[in-house]
């Protein structure tokens, strides 16, 4: 079960990796950059009112769109 429960918590690691593979061999002279939630707004963020919604997605919207405006396309995971 142990074994099983490991191999369920790197499935979503592996998707990634695979989609940003694919997505490198169909469009290579994309920049492609992943982003995820976790690096931004830091590990077991909790949000508890509107206003602390509204500033993680602030913060999230500010990383993606320098991203974007330095030529990425980005890669939410």
């Amino acid at each position: 079960l142990s074994e099983m429960a490991s191999d369920l918590a790197a499935v979503d690691g592996l998707r990634a990796k695979v989609l940003r593979r694919v997505q490198e061999l169909t469009a290579p002279e994309e920049k492609i950059e992943s982003v995820r939630v976790t690096d931004v707004l830091g590990m077991g963020r909790t949000l508890g009112s509107d206003q602390e919604v509204e500033e993680a997605l602030d913060e999230l919207s500010d990383h993606v769109r320098k991203l974007i405006a330095s030529g990425a396309k980005v890669v939410l995971e």
